[in-house]
């Protein structure tokens, strides 16, 4: 994703609770302390071990809805036509 992409696809924070301690975004985190970070932040801290496990909601997932059969359906078409001989 390109950085002009990020404001048409916007991230939802994660909560997060140091293991260790790091730099963030400017200012010391300390060990045991609670952070917040997009998705793809909180993916690169935990695979980096800064991090504890968290938790992503799933999104919802939309249900197929069936259009309602309509009372006047059309006649029904002939089976085949026969050829002129």
């Amino acid at each position: 994703m390109s950085p002009g992409n990020r404001a048409l696809y916007p991230m939802t924070d994660i909560k997060l609770k140091t293991i260790k301690g790091f730099e963030w975004r400017g200012a010391y985190a300390p060990p045991r302390s609670d952070i917040e970070a997009s998705e793809l932040d909180a993916r690169e801290l935990r695979r980096n071990g800064m991090v504890e496990d968290y938790a992503v909601k799933a999104a919802e997932t939309q249900e197929n809805k069936k259009a309602p059969e309509l009372d006047n359906k059309s006649a029904p078409k002939s089976q085949t036509k026969k050829k002129a001989e």
